[in-house]
């Protein structure tokens, strides 16, 4: 099976707002030129199977990236990280004290009326799972960065604390070769300059 997860491109919303699941559009610009690149770099099959976050910034690269017969499939499980109270905020304006509360311990600690990564972790670590488990020859993920995140700890079986050091831009892709059991294969896809 080979499977690609796929960042959403950049969204239009200000670099200093905590977005989280907020429905936000993306800047049009960084969108056409993703779906261009995605296109070249990866030759999908026509019956691909492709899976999404249920925001709309993923939803819109899922259906640019699907071929005729292909349809895409919304999961919850891919979602972003929920930051409650914080969604929408700028970071300068979110309380200090349970920013610092959060800071001590990301992995563990909920953003208030939100999630924990751990959380995160167990959702999208679910959803790989049941991913797996299937038959597909090839599937794309259309989500965001804590979920790649998380989804390759879950699949290089790694300390979760470890995964806070991936850095992912608007548009990544990572190609996984799994074969029903572990991958034989994890590959970043270079982007064009």
């Amino acid at each position: 099976m080979v499977i690609y997860l796929i960042r959403h491109s950049m969204p239009d919303v200000q670099p200093d707002v905590c977005y989280g699941q907020s429905d936000v559009g993306v800047l049009k610009w960084h969108f056409e030129r993703t779906v261009k690149r995605l296109k070249k770099q990866l030759i999908l099959k026509k019956n691909v199977d492709i899976f999404s976050s249920p925001a709309k910034r993923c939803v819109q690269l899922a259906r640019a990236l699907s071929k005729s017969k292909c349809r895409v499939k919304v999961d919850w499980r891919i979602m972003e990280l929920n930051f409650g109270s914080w969604e929408m905020k700028s970071w300068e304006d979110i309380d200090d004290d349970a920013l610092l509360s959060w800071c001590k311990d990301v992995i563990n600690e909920k953003v208030p009326d939100g999630e924990s990564y751990a959380q995160l972790y167990e959702r999208a670590c679910d959803f790989w799972r049941w991913l797996t488990a299937k038959e597909y020859e090839e599937a794309v993920i259309c989500t965001h960065g804590g979920v790649i995140k998380a989804i390759l700890t879950c699949v290089l079986e790694m300390p979760l604390k470890n995964s806070l050091s991936f850095q992912f831009r608007y548009g990544d892709a990572i190609r996984i070769e799994w074969n029903g059991h572990h991958p034989s294969l994890v590959e970043f896809i270079s982007r064009d300059s």
